[in-house]
């Protein structure tokens, strides 16, 4: 089976670069993609996540990137 999704999401920075409470602003992102059933138990997936509006902080590794392609498998049990 082949399927296409999409939403939002947001993540909330809760060291806050280093100042001890959470960032009030959280990362927002909107996300679309595609997914296949490979086999009963086995998922593949693609998507790609663009950040929505203002950011104070990105994810890990990912400082300087405005749109990023991702890719990943679920396994069900």
């Amino acid at each position: 089976e082949l399927y296409l999704y999409g939403g939002h999401q947001r993540e909330w920075d809760l060291l806050n670069k280093d100042r001890g409470y959470p960032n009030p602003i959280p990362l927002q992102e909107a996300y679309f993609g595609v997914g296949y059933d490979a086999a009963p138990n086995l998922m593949i997936e693609g998507r790609v996540v663009r950040p929505l509006g203002q950011r104070d902080f990105s994810k890990i590794g990912f400082d300087g990137f405005k749109t990023r392609v991702e890719m990943g498998t679920r396994i069900k049990f």
